[in-house]
């Protein structure tokens, strides 16, 4: 079985169609809204959301998944 190597994160949408009502239902069976919104940047404080924080490169992709795992 192959094994990926890579993960590309595509949130807004560039590489391909995301079904986004769709991942945030599969995202809701994880967590509560309030982690989603951290993690996405959904709502006041968009700035500082974990999403912003990678796409700006104040955390890399290791913490990124680091941050995610955690919660």
């Amino acid at each position: 079985m192959p094994v990926s190597r890579n993960i590309v994160f595509d949130f807004g949408g560039v590489l391909m169609k995301h079904d986004r009502e769709g991942f945030l239902n599969g995202l809701r069976q994880l967590m509560s809204d309030e982690e989603i919104a951290n993690i996405l940047g959904i709502g006041n404080d968009k700035d500082n959301s974990l999403r912003a924080r990678f796409e700006t490169g104040t955390i890399d992709t290791r913490g990124f998944i680091e941050q995610v795992l955690r919660t």
